[in-house]
């Protein structure tokens, strides 16, 4: 795993959405097609109440990795909470 990757990791799940926010979008600046920072930062969207941004970045996974269901079953719960039940149930069963 990616160091950036991973202190993001570390600061999300210590709630530090801001320094975590700050080590993915530096990765993704560097590699902005890593399916990984891009779904991790779309969740923590997610987390804060941005559900469109959650959904534009969480896509971008989904598009770079489709075979990865937590990828999808994210997108699906973004998708719920902008009230987009059938594009939600769409990537339930992706």
């Amino acid at each position: 795993m990616n160091a950036d990757l991973t202190t993001g990791w570390q600061l999300h799940q210590a709630g530090r959405s801001a320094d975590a926010a700050r080590c993915y979008h530096t990765l993704l600046a560097r590699q902005p097609d890593h399916a990984d920072a891009l779904h991790l930062f779309g969740v923590l969207h997610y987390q804060n109440g941005y559900f469109v941004r959650a959904v534009e970045l969480i896509s971008q996974a989904v598009a770079l990795q489709p075979e990865t269901a937590a990828y999808h079953a994210n997108l699906a719960e973004a998708y719920r909470a902008l009230g987009q039940h059938q594009q939600a149930m769409d990537h339930c069963f992706a």
